[in-house]
């Protein structure tokens, strides 16, 4: 009788997770080790974690198990199988098995995130699920993204600084060898609206954001006061 590992990669192109696990089960009954029946059921003998990992590191996912038997061990991600017993079934190349089935993914990127089920393929539906959250650092894009503003004297104008990451950022408004028109040094939040504008709080916004994976980023946005020129008539 063929492996029941054969049967497993020919249909996993076009079969989903749950006819693989069908095809695995099929025949029941302890495998066979030699000649010998094992009779000890598999076991983990790593348990299941979370993991913040940040975007473009290296993160490896462990899976051991006593009394694996002739048992296959399959990694899957929803639906997709990854792995089954030391074959590669996904294309891509960021993953790969290291020290027996501990399951390595390289250069980790957003949509990696998610839970990661190692299972042994006894018809025990035993699952070990190790969650990921991939963390990224903050980027700041403004409005407008020229990051330079005019605004007439006496006018109502916003500055805006949208960041992105995970966690999400924080914002905090500066401005540049001066304190801000509230007289504040600082003040947070995505936006900064400035009424009845003139031209003593024309010059350098600084928008800060910080989410605690790397450094913080920040970026300059100059304010132009327009004010009116009076001509006196000759």
């Amino acid at each position: 009788m063929k492996n029941p590992l054969f049967h497993l990669i020919l249909f996993l192109t076009t079969y989903d997770y749950s006819t693989a696990a069908a095809v695995l089960t099929r025949g029941g009954g302890p495998p066979l080790k030699g000649n010998a029946l094992v009779t000890s059921a598999p076991r983990f003998t790593t348990r299941g974690q979370n993991y913040r990992v940040v975007i473009g590191d290296t993160l490896v996912l462990p899976c051991e198990v006593e009394n694996l038997g002739t048992y296959v061990l399959l990694w899957r991600r929803g639906a997709s199988v990854l792995t089954a017993d030391k074959m590669m079934v996904t294309r891509d190349t960021r993953f790969r098995l290291v020290d027996g089935f501990n399951l390595e993914i390289s250069d980790v990127m957003p949509q990696d995130a998610g839970d990661y089920v190692c299972q042994i393929g006894d018809g025990g539906n035993r699952d070990q699920i190790h969650t990921v959250e991939i963390l990224v650092p903050p980027s700041i894009r403004t409005s407008p993204a020229s990051g330079q503003l005019t605004a007439r004297k006496g006018g109502t104008i916003t500055l805006e600084c949208k960041a992105s990451g995970n966690p999400v950022p924080s914002i905090l408004w500066s401005r540049k060898d001066n304190s801000l028109p509230s007289g504040e040094k600082a003040l947070e939040g995505f936006s900064i609206t400035l009424e009845k504008v003139d031209r003593h709080q024309a010059g350098v916004y600084q928008c800060t954001a910080n989410n605690g994976v790397g450094d913080p980023v920040t970026v300059d946005m100059q304010l132009d006061v327009l004010c009116k020129i009076h001509y006196n008539n000759l």
